[in-house]
């Protein structure tokens, strides 16, 4: 058995399965269409976050003056976020993109702007230093789905794999 990962933020997941370029994806709830098999996998929560030197500013003032930086066009987790806190209507919707997670910290930290991150992802940045949560407390679930296409008879890795992932 040989593994191929492609690991992107992007929402192709979906268009990966249709053209058999890929067995299995994670992707976003809500793109689970019904030709597909499925798993909900444990929610993420992500949190607010903006580079070191921001701690105290009041997080309002921030997303009116501040830029977001985001994954990707599609990424909507940081507007989601806003939208939960009531914060989108002041935000400036103007955002830099950077394709790469560690990129996107990199920017956040040298305080090119704010972004939504995954709590697990952030906290040892955080701990270093490096960024900080900008609304202590106030965190967003965003769910995802194992995805793949049903087999008449399912080879028995691929099913062990299907339960292990969680």
């Amino acid at each position: 058995m040989i593994f191929t990962f492609k690991l992107n933020d992007d929402r192709s997941g979906i268009e990966h399965l249709k053209d058999g370029s890929a067995h299995l994806a994670v992707v976003p709830v809500e793109d689970v269409v019904n030709e597909l098999d499925s798993k909900r996998l444990e929610p993420t929560r992500h949190i607010l976050v903006g580079p070191s030197s921001w701690a105290g500013r009041p997080v309002r003032e921030i997303v009116t003056t501040e830029r977001i930086i985001d994954f990707n066009e599609e990424d909507d987790a940081t507007f989601r976020y806003l939208k939960r806190y009531r914060l989108f209507s002041t935000a400036r919707k103007e955002r830099h993109l950077a394709n790469n997670t560690d990129a996107l910290a990199s920017m956040i930290a040298a305080g090119c702007g704010y972004s939504v991150l995954s709590e697990n992802f952030a906290q040892p940045l955080i701990k270093q230093g490096r960024l900080v949560e900008l609304n202590p407390g106030r965190r967003i679930q965003l769910e995802f789905a194992l995805a793949w296409y049903p087999r008449p008879e399912m080879p028995e890795y691929f099913s062990r794999l299907i339960r292990n992932i969680q």
